[in-house]
């Protein structure tokens, strides 16, 4: 069976059944036109084309009989750099090593708070801290520029709390800014690790979204 035909008979079998399970039958309350009724069984057959086809779905869509539902991916950006491209120096320990302006989108709206972490997995000595911070309001979707931080925020590499921008050794580091979704406030004290952070965060991540930024002093 061509894929025309069985898309047809699945369009078909979508009108039917909504108007069987509806409690009042949608062709009454919205007066489907037969032409949509038959749009499908005719594209199946080849009697229409695609366009005339694609009109009786737009109208199933306005219509609001097929509906459209798409899941909302929550995103880390930063005006700054784009994600896996270089973190300019200002933002390093070779500039003013101020934080990078952050732009937080598709927050889910169960969120209670927002964490993130900033981290160097290159580092010679393993994974090193840069940044973190947590019980960040779910509604606040920007940082900026060197903004002055009121949040509780944990102890990095550098043995205190607040941003330290990258400073690598040697070589190219990558930088990973990782946001996370909870479920819940945290009861963290200001001055945590990020071992501290990650077991108070265990089974309350709802979402995680992550920029990575590369840096070298060479």
């Amino acid at each position: 069976m061509g894929y025309r035909r069985i898309f047809g008979l699945v369009m078909l079998f979508t009108i039917f059944a909504v108007s069987l399970f509806s409690t009042k039958s949608l062709a009454e309350e919205i007066q489907i036109p037969p032409w949509i009724k038959n749009n499908a069984k005719w594209w199946s057959e080849g009697q229409i084309g695609d366009n005339d086809f694609v009109k009786g779905i737009q109208y199933l869509i306005q219509e609001n009989i097929i509906q459209i539902k798409t899941e909302q991916v929550m995103v880390l950006s930063s005006s700054a750099f784009k994600n896996n491209e270089t973190i300019p120096s200002e933002y390093t320990c070779d500039g003013t090593n101020v934080s990078p302006p952050l732009t937080i989108t598709g927050v889910p709206t169960n969120a209670q708070s927002l964490a993130l972490i900033v981290e160097d997995p290159d580092a010679p000595i393993g994974t090193v801290t840069h940044w973190i911070i947590w019980n960040i309001p779910p509604e606040k979707l920007q940082f900026n520029k060197g903004e002055k931080i009121s949040y509780p925020q944990g102890i990095t590499i550098f043995g205190k709390t607040g941003y330290g921008g990258p400073c690598p050794p040697s070589g190219t580091h990558r930088y990973f800014f990782k946001l996370y979704a909870l479920d819940t406030m945290l009861d963290l004290g200001d001055g945590s690790t990020k071992e501290n952070l990650a077991q108070a965060m265990n089974s309350h991540v709802l979402e995680q979204a992550t920029l990575m930024g590369k840096y070298s002093r060479t």
